[in-house]
């Protein structure tokens, strides 16, 4: 049942791309966005648009019962002095503020 999960959020997250992003499976649980030509303020927008869709879509077990999953989404702009390492850490850490300030919630990297 998690794959089939992180199947159907993979989905999900494809549908909130725009054409020019790029977005991929990271990690075990982890996603991530490239918004090209994207300050924060506009991720900030997809990270709740992509949220708000995750919460509000059903998802279904073996047995076809109904349940909800949530997203934790850290956002982190690229900023003078970054390379992909960097600015994949300062949005990885934003995405464990999200989590530990509750979950199910956007946290833009300083």
């Amino acid at each position: 049942l998690g794959d089939q999960v992180l199947v159907e959020v993979a989905h999900l997250l494809q549908q909130t791309a725009r054409e020019a992003d790029h977005v991929g499976r990271y990690g075990g649980e982890e996603f991530l966005f490239v918004l090209p030509q994207t300050g924060s303020a506009g991720a900030v927008k997809l990270a709740e648009r992509t949220r708000a869709l995750v919460m509000s879509t059903p998802m279904h077990d073996a047995r076809g019962n109904a349940f909800h999953v949530t997203v934790s989404l850290g956002v982190a702009e690229w900023c003078t002095g970054d390379d992909e390492d960097s600015l994949v850490s300062r949005a990885d850490t934003a995405l464990y503020a999200a989590k530990n300030a509750g979950r199910n919630r956007v946290e833009v990297a300083p």
